[in-house]
């Protein structure tokens, strides 16, 4: 069986079917979505990343702040991807990023910050943390899907 944990990216697999006295290759296609979790108290930002990441081939959930996003990465997991904005009320990204991390709530997540922060000390300050990328605001759909590349999401 070849497989991939790509964005929507083709499985193939190979099945061999015993029929009568000859054996016949079969092969079946399935899809692989990336469950990805987008949170950000920006309505209209989530909308537009949502849009991105589906049209990507990701498979989307929204959260407006970090509290409600901790909530959904642990009862609606597991997730493979999360976009987050630094600046929330309730439980901003950055501290929404220590408890996953400290907490190893899910391993292996990739994570994207996207934020207006956009100073050197401050993509210092996210990498720090165990982010894996940074993207700086105003975001467009290219810059986006250039990162969910790098971070080996989508093809």
């Amino acid at each position: 069986m070849n497989s991939t944990t790509q964005g929507q990216s083709q499985v193939h697999m190979s099945l061999t079917l015993k029929m009568g006295n000859t054996l016949e290759n079969q092969h079946i296609d399935h899809k692989v979505f990336v469950k990805t979790l987008i949170v950000d108290d920006s309505t209209v930002i989530r909308k537009i990343l949502a849009y991105i990441c589906e049209e990507a081939g990701l498979e989307t959930t929204t959260a407006e702040d970090g509290e409600q996003g901790l909530e959904l990465l642990i009862t609606q997991g597991p997730f493979q991807l999360l976009l987050v904005d630094w600046e929330m009320p309730n439980l901003n990204g950055l501290d929404m990023v220590r408890r996953i991390k400290d907490e190893n709530l899910v391993p292996g997540l990739k994570i994207l910050m996207i934020t207006t922060h956009n100073t050197m000390g401050d993509v210092v300050t996210a990498m720090s943390l165990g982010i894996d990328d940074y993207l700086m605001k105003p975001i467009d759909e290219e810059s986006v899907v250039a990162r969910l590349q790098a971070l080996g999401m989508i093809d």
